[in-house]
């Protein structure tokens, strides 16, 4: 179940560009010079550097620096997770209008985590530096995603809208969408944001693998809202090898 489920999300329409558009947007956030991205902050800022002002100017980068930052590493990750939805709109929608209604979902969908980068982008800051900051960070994202709330989310995400009749309407329904649609993805997958930013060194890595785990756990079908092992993982053990399910010990859930 897993294997099929991964491999019909992976075959959508829309995937290759989105995975195209996020590897443009990591290739970009990589080769960011000094001093203009998040890359060299990522684990690398103390709470006593935070609380020193003179401290914060001289290492901090100037607040659009950091939101273009933000925003690419919200490109570089989350483009994979809306290939169902923007599919579904491509789809259904008359072949005039597609474009009217794949780009306000979009514009939706990317307003909601440009603006949750008002929140979590300080939070990050502020809770990943030091050695500890990778494994509760990453820790706290797992329970996270075992939780109803993370599961209530993701079932949102699986929930697909005709859009009406008129080019207008359309459009302004598209977007509704599109915000709707990244309120659960960002309910579902905020934590593991933070996690990428934890790392001292190999951000692109790090961000690619949280992409990977979120593609993977959003390709699992819908499940009731309740206590679970998180879906990425019971999907990536469906996926691996007879061999080493056997040496985990796991049982399928």
């Amino acid at each position: 179940m897993p294997l099929r489920a991964v491999a019909a999300h992976l075959r959508l329409g829309p995937m290759p560009w989105l995975l195209a558009l996020a590897a443009t947007a990591l290739g970009m956030s990589l080769l960011l010079p000094a001093g203009h991205g998040l890359v060299e902050l990522c684990g690398r800022l103390s709470l006593a550097q935070l609380a020193d002002p003179a401290a914060r100017a001289l290492l901090l980068p100037a607040p659009g620096l950091l939101a273009g930052g933000w925003v690419l590493m919200v490109l570089a990750m989350m483009p994979p997770l809306v290939s169902a939805p923007l599919a579904h709109l491509w789809q259904t929608t008359a072949h005039a209008g597609r474009w009217a209604a794949v780009a306000p979902f979009a514009l939706g969908y990317l307003a909601v985590w440009s603006l949750a980068g008002l929140v979590l982008l300080p939070l990050a800051l502020l809770l990943a530096s030091g050695p500890a900051a990778l494994p509760l960070l990453l820790g706290a994202a797992l329970i996270w995603s075992a939780s109803p709330t993370a599961q209530a989310a993701r079932n949102r995400c699986h929930r697909m809208r005709w859009l009406p009749a008129g080019r207008i309407r359309a459009a302004r329904a598209a977007l509704d969408y599109g915000l709707a649609h990244g309120g659960a993805c960002l309910g579902a997958c905020w934590p593991w944001m933070l996690v990428p930013l934890a790392v001292q060194g190999g951000h692109g890595a790090a961000m690619v693998l949280v992409a990977v785990f979120l593609l993977v756990e959003r390709a699992m079908p819908a499940a009731p809202a309740l206590w679970r092992v998180p879906p990425g993982i019971v999907a990536l053990y469906g996926l691996a090898p007879s061999r080493s399910r056997h040496l985990t010990g796991l049982r399928r859930f």
